[in-house]
């Protein structure tokens, strides 16, 4: 079920009173997606969910054993290895 991986582990996020502090779970790993996914929307404004997906899984960093796993999916999510496919895409 997993199609990315993304960082979220010790990722420094608001706290309270102005403060900053170290956090972990999915809900940082999907903010990251997300951020990536409004750059290329940016980049490409009729981008589908289909091409993003696309882009997003083929530009990914493999991790853990070869190819897809359940562990990493596709492997760790590569912001510029996504937008330069997107920019392949339109030449």
């Amino acid at each position: 079920y997993i199609a990315v991986a993304a960082p979220g582990v010790d990722v420094l996020a608001p706290g309270v009173a102005k403060s900053h502090q170290m956090q972990s779970g999915t809900s940082f790993a999907a903010a990251l997606v997300s951020g990536i996914v409004a750059l290329m929307r940016e980049r490409t404004p009729d981008l589908s969910l289909d091409d993003a997906r696309r882009a997003l899984t083929a530009a990914a960093i493999d991790l853990g054993a070869p190819g897809r796993d359940a562990e990493f999916g596709a492997g760790r999510v590569n912001a510029i290895g996504a937008l330069r496919m997107l920019a392949d895409a339109k030449r």
